[in-house]
Formats: structure tokens, C-alpha cells, sequence
């Protein structure tokens, strides 16, 4: 693991240490370290992916949509597990684009020089979690849109399977109230969590939390289901699934 890691100018000879994201955020903002200066080279050096594995996956991801596509103007069928997947390729879509410029599997180090030695109170770290870094207090709003944007559209995506065929009736409704669980559970959620980034007394913030658990829960079932439901929906499906678009076979394809 790379990243910035810390030694004291006192003690040259010392092992370095890497320390919490908000504690190194402190000592810079207390004039103890000084903040690191990089430039675009020196970060993409220390990258370990390259634009030709960025393109192979976004080829495959146009590819596999490409194919929905032409099955659904030729009227063939699709199974919930490519529903399933769709769904997943448009929040790992977005996500790619976010972090377009972020640093891949970052190995090497960058050391900072301490003018000073480190508070007894800061303590050294081998890994950073991702609930470890500074997270903003206040979002601007095109972010929140954007994450209601993602949720609305991976639960829309399990309402094309409304009419699917499913083997029994009851996984038809389950399948359906999954789907709608999956599309109004998450808009539910972000709008707690909104009102969670609000100035509010610790009793509110810990009814705020129990209330936003009480959605998640049922939210991760609809999910279980669904993730249940794309494996078992493949032991009885129409023969046409087994068929490939026309046009699809003057193409090739990787994997």
C-alpha cells in the first residue's frame, strides 16, 4: 500500500509511519507538516492501471449493452441475471467515470517531513478504511442528484422484468415487489441521510439512524432476493434466451 507516510526530520534514521487521513489533515492545518506537493506525472507514475485496460472495460461494458439492446429489438428474451448485471454495470459505470482520474493500486510511498516529533495522541495505521478519511459535512446538490439519479435508475433497470417469465406466480410479484422496493427504498434512505448533514441534537441523530436502518434492512432483502432469484429464475426459461442476435456474429468479442 502507497500513500503518504511520515518522518521526523529530528530522527532521519527513524522507520516512517503512516497515520490516519484526519490526523494528517491536522498537522498540516497546524503548520507541523507542510502540505505535500505532487504533480499530475507524479501520481499517474505511481498508478498501476494504464488507458488500455480503462478501454478494454469499457468496451466489454458497451458490448454487453449492445447485446440487450439488439435482443430486445428482435423480441428475444433476456433472464433476470442479465437484468441483474445491467443493473450493476450502470452503478460501475458510474463509478468509473468518477474515479477516471484516481489513482489505481497505489504501492509506492511518498515521504512527508515532520518539523516536529508526532503527538503521543496520534496513532500509526497499516491500512486507511474507507470510513477513515475526511468525508464532506455538506454536499453540493448536483452530488445529491447524481446519487439519486444512480439508485433511480439501478432500481428502474429490475422494472423492465416486469413482464418477464418466471417459473411460479409467486416469484413473478416477488420479483415486481422487489424491483419497486429496490427504486423507492434507496430515494428513502438519501433523503434521511440528508436530514442527518443537518445540525441536529444526538437523540434526533440516533432516531435518524434507527429509522434509516428500518429501510436498509428491508432494502438488503429485496437485493438477497433478487440476487437469489437470477440463479434459480435459469433452471426454467424460454428456449429463445439460448439464441443470439443476428448481427452480433460479424462482430468479435473479448471474453
Amino acid at each position: 500500500m502507497g500513500g503518504f507516510v511520515i518522518q521526523c526530520k529530528s530522527d532521519p534514521e527513524g522507520q516512517p509511519v503512516r497515520i490516519a487521513a484526519n490526523d494528517f489533515a491536522d498537522l498540516v492545518a497546524s503548520g507541523s507538516l507542510s502540505w505535500p506537493k505532487l504533480c499530475v506525472s507524479d501520481i499517474d507514475d505511481r498508478s498501476k492501471a494504464d488507458w488500455v485496460i480503462k478501454f478494454i472495460a469499457l468496451f466489454q461494458i458497451i458490448w454487453f449493452i449492445a447485446q440487450l439492446v439488439g435482443r430486445a429489438v428482435e423480441g428475444l428474451p433476456v433472464t433476470t441475471l442479465e437484468l441483474f448485471t445491467l443493473g450493476t454495470v450502470i452503478c460501475a459505470t458510474f463509478t468509473y467515470c468518477a474515479c477516471l482520474k484516481k489513482p489505481f493500486d497505489v504501492r509506492t510511498t511518498l515521504v512527508v517531513q515532520s518539523e516536529t516529533i508526532l503527538p503521543a495522541s496520534i496513532s500509526t495505521i497499516s491500512r486507511v478504511g474507507f470510513s477513515e478519511g475526511p468525508m464532506p459535512v455538506h454536499q453540493p446538490w448536483w452530488l445529491r442528484m447524481l446519487q439519486i439519479l444512480i439508485a433511480f435508475a439501478f432500481g428502474g433497470m429490475h422494472l423492465l422484468g416486469w413482464r418477464f417469465y418466471f417459473t411460479t406466480t409467486l416469484e413473478l410479484w416477488m420479483w415486481r415487489a422487489s424491483s419497486l422496493g429496490c427504486l423507492v427504498l434507496p430515494l428513502i434512505m438519501f433523503s434521511i441521510g440528508y436530514l442527518d448533514l443537518r445540525k441536529r441534537s444526538r437523540k434526533m441523530k440516533m432516531v435518524v439512524d434507527f429509522a434509516w436502518q428500518m429501510f436498509f434492512i428491508p432494502y438488503a432483502l429485496c437485493r438477497l432476493y433478487m440476487f437469489i432469484e437470477m440463479f434459480v429464475g435459469l433452471r426454467a426459461v424460454p428456449v429463445g434466451v439460448y439464441q443470439t442476435p443476428q448481427w452480433s456474429q460479424y462482430f468479435p468479442s473479448f471474453g
